[in-house]
């Protein structure tokens, strides 16, 4: 009996010598987590707007209208378009619907009759697209007048009204002009103001 156990022991030491080692199963590895964060989508106000001259009716005429439509290159090249007798530059022609380069009031100031242009500049992410909202213009003080109309362009001539999309330019810039129009009535006074809410949104 001895013998047996003995035997037993031998043999079970020998499977045990001869079993071959695990393998380690687990490893740990760093892994890097990096990310982009998007520049803020911003504007700044360069200019506000101030719109043309205009003549006010009297009494019993219809209202007169202004319209400004900013050009690409600048004020000089604004399109100023008057309804009824509002074209205070009409050089004797007072139907005309756009200020005349011979009136002598044109040439006291140009701005006068071309407008300024309200100027938003745009920065953000490179070529990012961006959603439009143009608020309802806010009435002015002044009674018997009306803005609104708002229009805007990008200085890559496409047309931002509202809930439209525009596109920030490879350096994440973009500029903006806006023009508007007035109505004016009999009654109104000498000046107005308004105002409007110009926002972007990336998309």
């Amino acid at each position: 009996m001895a013998v047996i156990r003995k035997l037993l022991w031998v043999l079970g030491a020998a499977a045990v010598a001869i079993a071959p080692a695990q393998a380690d199963n687990t490893d740990n590895k760093p892994v890097t987590v990096s990310g982009t964060i998007i520049a803020p989508l911003e504007i700044s106000v360069a200019n506000n707007m101030t719109m043309p001259r205009i003549a006010r009716p009297s009494t019993g005429e219809p209202d007169s209208r202004v319209t400004m439509t900013c050009g690409a290159t600048g004020d000089a090249a604004n399109t100023v378009a008057y309804t009824n007798r509002g074209n205070p530059f009409a050089n004797g022609t007072s139907t005309s619907a756009n200020p005349s380069a011979s009136s002598a009031n044109r040439a006291l100031n140009v701005a006068d009759a071309t407008g300024t242009c309200a100027v938003l500049n745009l920065a953000g992410e490179s070529s990012y697209y961006f959603l439009v909202t143009v608020s309802a213009v806010t009435n002015p003080g002044a009674p018997n007048v009306n803005v609104g109309n708002v229009s805007c362009m990008d200085e890559l001539s496409n047309t931002l009204g509202n809930s439209s999309q525009g596109q920030l330019k490879a350096n994440g810039q973009l500029s903006v002009k806006c023009g508007a129009s007035a109505l004016v009535k009999a009654a109104a006074g000498t000046s107005y103001t308004a105002s409007f809410d110009f926002t972007v949104t990336y998309d």
